[in-house]
This record gives structure tokens, sequence and C-alpha cells, in this order.
């Protein structure tokens, strides 16, 4: 199986695919078919795992066709959804920052500062 080029992707939220709106049985039924289809090897590095195997949208989050599914591992989607995973990240650091913020301006009031 030739190895696919791991190229890093930025989606907007809008298309994002709302997990709730589709049918866990299925969908788990599909995912394992789309495993066994690629021997459970992820497509873009070749690292093969009866275990911690995902699978992936290829193009468009709600076509559920085979087509569009393909076998990836962990590593590789987080590089693949890499301004997803950026954005997530800033949004924690900002929420921690104000936290930090916050606790040091209660120190600083708490000490007569």
């Amino acid at each position: 199986m030739a190895l696919k080029e791991l190229r890093p992707s930025v989606m907007r939220s809008s298309e994002w695919w709302k997990r709730e709106q589709r049918d866990e049985g299925q969908w788990q039924q599909l995912r394992d078919q789309i495993k066994r289809r690629d021997n459970w090897t992820c497509v873009y590095c070749g690292f093969r795992s009866y275990k911690f195997m995902m699978v992936n949208h290829i193009g468009a989050e709600d076509n559920h066709i085979p087509e569009n599914l393909e076998t990836i591992c962990k590593p590789c989607h987080a590089v693949l959804h890499i301004g997803v995973n950026a954005l997530s990240l800033i949004q924690r650091l900002t929420r921690w920052r104000l936290c930090v913020t916050h606790a040091s301006w209660f120190t600083f009031r708490r000490h007569g500062r």
C-alpha cells in the first residue's frame, strides 16, 4: 500500500460534523469495516495496530461512504487537524492565563499590596 502525504489542515467550526447526529451503532460497524479494509494500517505513516486506530473523513464530515473514509493513527490525525488542535490549545491557554491573573490579583489584595 502506498502511503499518502500528510498535510496539516484547518477546518472552520461550521464544517465540524455533529456526533450526536449519527447513529453510534452504525458508525461503529462502519469504522470496523474501514479498519479491516485498510488492514488496521495508517494510510499516512504505515503504523499498524488493532488498537489505537481511528477512522477519518477524507472530505465532507457528513459523508460516511467508505470511499470518503480512511484509517489513521492518533498522532497523524492530530497533525492532520493541527489547526483545530491549535485553536483548542489557544482557548485552554487563554482560560488558564485568566485564572492565573485572577489568582494573582486576589493574592495581591489579600497581602495588602
